[in-house]
C-alpha cells in the first residue's frame, strides 16, 4: 500500500468505538490525492452499514515527502539529477480488533530517473511512525521499495503496508497520527528545507 504524500494530513472523523471481540472495518471512501498539508477523508461506513470507526490520521511530511538525488561530488544542476521521487497518494483501510487498530496502507510514489542515471532500478527507503495526541513516537519502521524504470524516465507504483496500533483504554484511533517520509541523506533533508523556504 512520493510527506503530495506528510509531509500532508488524513483525518478520520471520530466515532464512538465498541470494544469487543467483534472487528468493525472502515473502509476510505476512495484514495487520497495528498499535498504538503493535512487533508481529511470523511467517514465511511462499515459492511452493515452502522457501525463507522475513528481511524488514525495520515501525514506525508512536508520535508520528506520528496527528494532529489544528485551524482556524488556532483555540482547540482539539472544534469547532474540520478533521481527525482515524491509519494503522490495514500489510500487505505482501517480495522479495530479487540485492543488494536490495523491499519491498511496503500502508498503511490512516483519516481523519475535522472541525466545523470544510467540504471533501470532504483532502491528507495521510507519510513513509518505512529505518535500519539502529546507527539510522542510509539513506534517507527523503516521499509524499502523499488523502482523499475525500464525503458522510460518515470515510473509509478504502490507499496502496501499493515501496521498494528496497540490501544489504551478510552482511546479513540484519531488519537494517533501516523507519519510518512523518505529516508534522507543529511544532504538531501537540506535541500528539501532551502527549497521550501523559498
Amino acid at each position: 500500500m512520493p510527506e503530495n504524500r506528510k509531509p500532508a494530513a488524513l483525518r478520520w472523523f471520530a466515532q464512538q468505538l465498541k470494544m469487543g471481540a467483534q472487528m468493525f472495518r472502515r473502509y476510505w471512501c476512495a484514495a487520497v490525492l495528498l499535498s504538503m498539508s493535512a487533508l481529511f477523508v470523511g467517514a465511511c461506513t462499515t459492511a452493515n452499514n452502522a457501525d463507522k470507526v475513528a481511524c488514525p490520521s495520515v501525514q506525508v511530511l512536508q520535508s520528506t515527502g520528496e527528494f532529489v538525488r544528485f551524482a556524488a561530488g556532483r555540482r547540482r544542476d539539472l544534469t547532474d539529477v540520478v533521481t527525482e521521487a515524491w509519494i503522490e497518494r495514500v489510500g487505505g483501510d482501517c480495522a479495530l480488533e479487540n485492543d488494536e487498530y490495523l491499519v491498511d496502507l496503500s502508498i503511490g510514489m512516483i519516481a523519475r530517473r535522472g541525466p545523470a542515471n544510467k540504471k533501470s532500478l532504483m532502491i528507495l527507503r521510507y519510513f513509518v511512525a505512529v505518535s500519539d495526541r502529546q507527539d510522542k513516537i510509539l513506534q517507527r519502521q523503516s521499509f524499502q521499495t523499488s523502482a523499475s524504470f525500464g525503458a522510460f524516465k518515470s515510473v509509478a507504483f504502490t507499496d502496501a503496508l499493515e501496521l498494528r496500533i496497540p490501544v489504551a483504554k478510552g482511546v479513540e484511533g484519531d488519537a494517533y497520527t501516523i507519519f510518512i517520509g523518505f529516508e534522507l541523506s543529511p544532504d538531501e533533508l537540506r535541500f528539501n528545507r532551502q527549497k521550501s523556504a523559498r
